[in-house]
């Protein structure tokens, strides 16, 4: 099995991805913003959708009201207008 916290970011034609250690492709070419594992989760985003990606590929889609503050999508999704507007 490959563990997601050994996965580099792959970057290539303005999308990101996952190699493992042996540069096998884990986490396919297809997101916009992808952060490495941390405690065996990504945060990414695809198109609109975003949350949390798990080394097996498997997303866990969020809202933005999921979306804390500290987490690093917070930032992306405030310059996209998605968060930060409440009071």
């Amino acid at each position: 099995g490959t563990n997601g916290d050994y996965a580099s970011p792959l970057h290539y034609n303005g999308k990101k991805g996952m190699i493992d250690t042996q540069g096998n492709i884990v986490i396919p070419l297809q997101y916009d913003f992808l952060t490495p594992f941390e405690n065996g989760q990504a945060s990414f985003m695809r198109g609109e959708v975003f949350g949390r990606l798990l080394p097996d590929g498997t997303e866990v889609s969020m809202t933005a009201e999921e979306v804390s503050t500290d987490d690093p999508l917070y930032p992306l999704l405030w310059r996209l207008g998605l968060t930060g507007t409440q009071e």
